[in-house]
């Protein structure tokens, strides 16, 4: 789900399904739209290993690399990119979101700015800056409301702040877009929310993608390290019962595949969550198909499973 920004990526991202005889670029979009950041991202880097100035797979990288949340690399691979393509507004605007998203405020405001005087008529730059400010202003709101909660006016100001967000939220859907303004598409990442709760929204996604690719991996000790080490297995097992039952099961399977679909969020605050979805099993011997919920704590900034059933 990042995030509340728009985040420019190629326009190859929502182009053709992969075909027989796709290039890099069209097998990057389809993973891309599967959810398969990893792998996109290592598609992408051996397209680039071929042919380093392909601008549709560094366009795809930076925006993979976002998406992945990793944002430090993320932030020094943009700044090179604006080197490298000048004349595409793309790169800067993305670099402003990465700063946005470390809420590092004045930084993405000073590129947003930039951007919108080197590219006066790239409307996402816009978008973005005006975003930032009704974050900005909001949290402030809220910061003084905490410190002086008999303070009505500060109250009424953050009750405002935030509803005119979440309005700019249901509006300004994230979108993709290729380096021409006027040629765009939706590409839904996340849904409205506060200003925290849309980032930990977001880290939700990335937890329940990251935790259904590893297990699609079949690398076990990744699989694990979603679960919180307060764990109760269903069935009346122990933790220790349980890890040695699905490592049995992984060292069985010649491969597993999961896919969820169908997610909803049903209980949701800063430090816990539920989640439940639909999801796709299926291995070289047990296909299965079946409703799931995943209770999740937050720990030191991560989401864990603490129970599944």
């Amino acid at each position: 789900m990042v995030n509340l920004y728009r985040i420019i990526f190629a326009a190859s991202l929502l182009l053709s399904a992969l075909a027989a005889n796709a290039s890099s670029p069209e097998i990057v979009n389809q993973l891309v739209l599967e959810g398969d950041y990893e792998n996109a991202l290592l598609e992408a880097e051996s397209g680039l290993a071929a042919d380093s100035k392909n601008t549709r797979l560094l366009l795809q990288k930076g925006f993979i690399l976002i998406r992945l949340r990793r944002l430090d690399q993320a932030e020094e691979f943009y700044l090179n990119l604006i080197q490298s393509l000048p004349h595409n507004p793309e790169p800067m605007n993305n670099l402003g979101v990465i700063y946005q998203l470390k809420r590092e405020y004045g930084k993405a405001i000073e590129v947003f700015s930039e951007t919108t005087v080197k590219f006066p008529k790239f409307s996402r730059a816009y978008e973005n800056l005006g975003d930032t400010y009704i974050q900005v202003a909001r949290e402030t709101y809220v910061k003084g409301q905490n410190q002086s909660p008999s303070d009505k006016m500060l109250g009424s100001k953050a009750d405002l702040s935030q509803r005119f967000y979440r309005l700019a939220r249901e509006n300004l859907e994230p979108a993709t877009t290729t380096a021409s303004p006027s040629t765009k598409q939706p590409l839904k990442l996340s849904e409205p929310g506060t200003v925290a709760e849309d980032d930990s929204r977001d880290n939700i996604m990335d937890f329940l993608r990251s935790w259904s690719v590893d297990w699609s991996k079949m690398d076990i000790n990744a699989y694990f390290d979603h679960y919180d080490v307060d764990f109760l297995p269903s069935g009346g097992l122990d933790l220790a019962t349980w890890k040695m039952r699905k490592s049995r099961i992984f060292s069985e399977a010649e491969y597993i595949r999961i896919r969820v679909e169908s997610i909803k969020v049903l209980e949701f605050n800063q430090n816990q969550a539920t989640l439940s979805f639909t999801q796709h099993y299926k291995s070289n011997n047990h296909q299965e198909t079946s409703k799931k919920t995943l209770m999740l704590k937050r720990h030191n900034d991560r989401w864990l499973i603490t129970k599944e059933f």
